[in-house]
């Protein structure tokens, strides 16, 4: 989702059969080519997966931005939860962080159930 200086993307999937073919790398290379201020959010690095996804993005140019980021619920029934935030190739400001945070909250969950 394009949004005035930046790139969000919320989800990248790549289908079971294909993976391990650098088809995500590839795709997410040449998407960071027309879209340089891309954020994105994965959970916390603490289990094999989790550890492997921040591997993953750091080997295509994303970098671990250090701010205590709590992703809103889509669904009423559940909590926040803490996710980090990464941004392509460079690190973000307080500013741009909390300028994303508003957009987050404001643009994109808009369409879920905890709209306000």
């Amino acid at each position: 989702m394009k949004y005035a200086k930046y790139t969000y993307i919320e989800h990248l999937a790549i289908s079971p059969n294909l993976r391990g073919k650098n088809y995500g790398s590839k795709i997410l290379r040449d998407f960071c080519k027309d879209n340089k201020d891309t954020i994105l959010e994965i959970d916390n690095p603490i289990d094999e997966i989790s550890i492997k996804r921040l591997q993953f993005y750091s080997k295509t140019g994303f970098k671990l931005q250090d701010f205590e980021h709590i992703h809103p619920p889509y669904r009423q029934e559940y909590d926040g939860h803490y996710l980090k935030v990464l941004s392509f190739n460079r690190d973000l400001s307080k500013e741009e962080y909390e300028e994303f945070n508003t957009f987050l909250k404001t643009k994109v969950m808009k369409y879920s159930e905890n709209r306000d």
